[in-house]
């Protein structure tokens, strides 16, 4: 089993901006995210590190602008940098700052785009959850699903993906945390990941797998997959069930796409 980690590695290694770039190795991603689940600390380091990143992004243009104009000499490289690293500063602190009757909200997640002709199809919604009521001898990894369905249920997505894994680590059959998994996978735009996911779930026979190949379509289409999605959506239409009906009416609007 891997080496718990700490607060100090998290700052020290700089874990949270590593682990949103996604240039963490497999075994430091599973330390990270065991202790990101449990650590409110370093949940509210993840969530400041993402409310910077998206707009900083969006004024990426501008400040390589500043800090590459046409021609510039030398010293204009040290300008733009102190102009990019005041543009950061500025934004975060724009973020923390409370504004009248502005709410918090988690911040939202980018969604990869499916290809061009297959987006608004292939468009992929979180799947309903309704919370049950846990029995005081509910298993560890129950205990540990309803935690992270929390989470997703707040739109958390990253928090519940790494709640999820430690339900699995307990329990690997379990099919509803990876359903769910493979469901928070997409919504952040690992479809490969989702995709995994839910052909596991797919392939089962728990109360799960029909949602599973219904959302595995959608998955496919996003990756282009026209052939795969619509083998999989007759397969659907073909077995009685709450998703004969949705798969139908979901081959018909692919056909419709030229």
């Amino acid at each position: 089993m891997a080496p718990a980690m700490d607060c100090e590695t998290v700052e020290r290694e700089n874990i949270p901006e590593r682990y949103l770039a996604g240039t963490l190795d497999p075994e430091l991603k599973q330390q990270w995210e065991l202790h990101y689940f449990g650590c409110g600390h370093c949940a509210e380091l993840v969530d400041t590190w993402q409310a910077v990143d998206k707009p900083l992004r969006q004024r990426a243009d501008a400040i390589r602008k500043e800090i590459r104009p046409p021609k510039a000499r030398r010293t204009w490289l040290w300008a733009g940098a102190a102009i990019a690293a005041a543009l950061v500063i500025g934004l975060a602190m724009e973020l923390m700052l409370p504004v009248p009757g502005r709410i918090a909200r988690p911040p939202e997640l980018a969604v990869k785009p499916a290809a061009s002709r297959w987006t608004e199809v292939a468009r992929f919604d979180p799947p309903s959850y309704e919370p049950s009521t846990l029995r005081s001898t509910g298993s560890p990894a129950e205990v540990q699903f309803q935690t992270a369905m929390q989470a997703y249920l707040g739109r958390d997505y990253p928090r519940a993906i790494s709640g999820l894994r430690a339900a699995l680590a307990l329990d690997p059959d379990a099919p509803a945390p990876r359903f769910f998994l493979g469901a928070c996978d997409l919504l952040t735009g690992d479809t490969s990941g989702g995709t995994r996911e839910l052909e596991r779930v797919a392939a089962g026979k728990s109360p799960f797998a029909p949602e599973a190949e219904f959302d595995l379509a959608k998955a496919y289409l996003q990756q282009g997959d026209k052939d795969r999605a619509l083998a999989t959506l007759q397969a659907l239409s073909n077995t009685p069930g709450d998703f004969r009906e949705p798969a139908v009416q979901l081959i018909a609007r692919i056909n419709s796409v030229q």
